[in-house]
């Protein structure tokens, strides 16, 4: 089993070596900010990690920016350094899924589950090489969860340090992403659904204090600093939702699995072929399901059914509607596509081996073999873009510069002050 694991650790990085930058970054101006933060964090140490922040509703960014600054100690300031964290972040992910999906699903579930993740559509393949500490790197936050969880509440005699590791975990994911809320909410249902009561004693009171010490911080920088992180990309987080006539929940499934910057014909001949194939496979799976009159996967199975049902009830009612905030929904679609394809008997073998050639037929756009090992040389920071996240002030960009340019090669110190000069010019 393990070795699906090491097959998708080689199936991206083969990936990340072949592509150009183009293909390679999603988001490559913030991307490169977490690089640049891990940068700073090397060559001025004396620079707060919090003032490096890029927003103050999540600490994903900052998260990505440490890892990167240990990450280009032992493989240098570069592209490949950088995009290993969100590789290395899927695969602990996968990891968990695994071990989740062959406990309460069985091993032929979770081995498709695990060739579905490795062989996974584009838009996947592609954020799994995402550094930016966000809505899909709550994967591996929400797969953790998951695995720590049901380690608690399968054993009466769990132990208190698991239960007060469990609470810390979740607490600093929530401060890392607000997505990672709907985790929270359906984990809650299951357990109030599951207790029949709510939830009382010593592992209890651990989980709550655990959540209070990882989410501290998010804690002191807004209740200290006038409330900043209730606000989204300037609207209040409670303004965010409000009922809305249009099905987004179908347009963004139906859209989210060809590559973003791809040609629209392209696209959208991977976008149908992944939907076309997913809606067939999970409608036979829900009718076998009904006939067999219990959910596949168990508790686990229930879990990821919750989830789907909040997610489409936030992806709905959320004023911010972009197709890669179905991101983290993936694994719960894919666990279940797996146990689909698992009910069908002999059958599953060839639909899974027709996803999984579906997949690398579409995966294959996102190479570029004549670029190949651009992401050892090319740098995996910049100083044009990113003193923008932390300037908030034209005082804050004068500090920066002041700072850090004595320290910088002359190209960089040239480069850095062209950027601070921009982001002057444009408060």
């Amino acid at each position: 089993m393990r070795r699906w694991v090491l097959l998708f650790l080689v199936s991206r990085l083969a990936v990340m070596l072949l592509s150009d930058q183009s293909r390679l970054f999603l988001f490559v101006d913030e991307e490169l900010y977490r690089g640049t933060i891990g940068r700073l964090l090397d060559i001025a140490p004396h620079i707060s990690l919090f003032s490096l922040r890029t927003d103050d509703f999540n600490s994903g960014a900052m998260v990505f920016g440490w890892l990167a600054s240990r990450s280009f100690r032992v493989f240098g300031p570069t592209v490949f350094a950088l995009k290993l964290i969100p590789v290395l972040w899927f695969t602990a992910a996968l990891w968990f899924w695994q071990d989740l999906a062959e406990r309460f699903a069985g091993r032929r579930t979770a081995v498709i589950f695990s060739a579905l993740f490795v062989f996974s559509p584009p838009s996947f393949t592609a954020y799994s090489l995402t550094a930016m500490g966000f809505h899909s790197d709550t994967v591996a936050l929400t797969a953790a969860t998951l695995w720590l969880f049901f380690k608690q509440t399968r054993s009466e005699a769990a132990g208190l340090a698991r239960a007060a590791a469990l609470g810390s975990l979740a607490g600093f994911s929530l401060w890392f992403s607000y997505h990672y809320a709907l985790t929270l909410a359906a984990l809650a249902l299951y357990w109030l659904w599951r207790e029949r009561r709510m939830p009382s004693g010593r592992r209890t009171l651990l989980i709550a204090a655990g959540f209070l010490a990882g989410f501290w911080p998010w804690l002191a920088l807004n209740l200290l600093g006038g409330g900043q992180g209730w606000v989204v990309h300037g609207i209040p987080v409670w303004s965010l939702f409000r009922p809305r006539g249009q099905n987004f929940v179908f347009t963004l499934w139906a859209t989210s699995f060809g590559g973003e910057n791809w040609p629209a014909p392209l696209k959208r001949a991977a976008d149908a072929g992944f939907t076309l194939a997913y809606a067939a496979i999970l409608t036979c799976g829900l009718i076998a399901a009904r006939r067999r009159g219990r959910l596949p996967g168990g508790p686990l199975g229930l879990v990821a059914l919750l989830y789907l049902v909040l997610f489409a009830a936030a992806a709905q009612a959320c004023a911010l509607q972009e197709w890669r905030y179905f991101a983290p929904a993936y694994p719960f679609v894919l666990f279940f596509v797996a146990a689909s394809l698992d009910g069908f008997g002999r059958a599953g073998a060839p639909a899974a081996a027709a996803l999984t050639a579906l997949s690398i037929f579409f995966n294959s756009f996102l190479l570029s073999p004549s670029h190949s090992g651009e992401a050892l040389t090319s740098r995996g920071y910049t100083w044009r873009f990113p003193l923008g996240a932390v300037c908030f002030e034209a005082s804050s960009c004068a500090r920066y510069r002041d700072a850090v340019a004595p320290i910088l090669p002359p190209g960089e110190r040239r480069e850095l002050e062209e950027g601070v000069a921009e982001q002057l010019k444009a408060l």
